[in-house]
């Protein structure tokens, strides 16, 4: 037996094709030795069969079932070493992530207050400029106004 149960599945369909053939043979059988040898047969027949399917089968389920749960016990701490690694692995990205963003949200917040502060910048420059050109304009038409009106 090889610890496939399918082949017992195989081994009950050809049974059923031994007792036709046995049924055959037995209509052929002539004498009382014949006939003598033929009952042995079927009874040590029977007695096998019993011991196969009563015996042999179940302790071969309960080998499969041994093995399954051995397997089954492999399987869970090898799946565990997999678990343990994943979530590792979730944590330590979703830290990354997390820093990332703390991060993103630290730089776009100090941009913002760069913006800020060249917007001011760059008004107060305007304003300075706008005062010296005003002034640079308005001096030389105050001294061709003054020079006029002190002729």
């Amino acid at each position: 037996i090889n610890k496939d149960l399918k082949s017992i599945e195989n081994f009950k369909s050809s049974l059923v094709q031994m007792d036709k053939y046995r049924d055959l043979v037995s209509q052929s059988l002539d004498t009382d030795q014949e006939k003598a040898w033929m009952e042995k047969i079927i009874e040590a027949d029977g007695k096998w069969d019993t011991l196969f399917f009563n015996e042999v089968v179940p302790a071969v389920e309960k080998e499969l079932k041994a093995d399954l749960q051995r397997l089954d016990g492999e399987s869970d701490a090898k799946l565990s070493v997999v678990e343990e690694n994943v979530n590792a692995l979730v944590k330590s990205l979703g830290a990354e992530a997390s820093a990332a963003v703390s991060e993103y949200q630290n730089t776009a917040k100090s941009m913002q207050y760069t913006i800020v502060i060249v917007a001011v910048l760059a008004s107060l420059l305007g304003i300075v400029l706008g005062l010296i050109i005003a002034n640079s304009i308005t001096k030389p038409i105050n001294k061709i106004t003054v020079w006029q009106f002190t002729r």
